[in-house]
């Protein structure tokens, strides 16, 4: 069993349920250390609906905040989450954020996040 991850009832993402449970949970939080919620509701156990206002308003400042920490586990344990919130985002308004130059290999690596990894070499 999978879950669906909409906006505007469009699809935007189809993880297992452990992958979208662990983004939600991941997600949830960060609300309280940005201060904002996200706009993701959990209407059903299978099922993401993001409302997209709120979901970019959130992005905008979960990035201010990764933009301006110095702490450096804070960014490392939210740099993941961040990089496929911000495919969702993306795909939601069609186009990528405008990044500091600080911020810049945590969107190269949210390009890439939803490709498939090579297939792990046994020796």
């Amino acid at each position: 069993m999978g879950m669906q991850v909409y906006c505007n009832n469009r699809a935007l993402w189809a993880p297992s349920l452990q992958v979208g449970t662990l983004f939600l949970n991941q997600i949830r939080a960060l609300e309280p250390i940005v201060g904002l919620e996200s706009g993701i509701e959990n209407p059903l156990a299978d099922m993401l609906e993001i409302e997209a206002s709120a979901f970019a308003t959130f992005i905008q400042r979960l990035l201010h905040l990764l933009d301006t920490t110095n702490n450096g586990p804070l960014f490392a344990l939210a740099a993941g989450c961040t990089e496929v919130a911000l495919v969702l985002h993306a795909d939601i308004t069609e186009q990528w954020p405008v990044v500091s130059d600080r911020l810049k290999s945590l969107l190269h690596k949210a390009q890439t996040v939803m490709s498939a990894l090579p297939e792990r070499q046994v020796r």
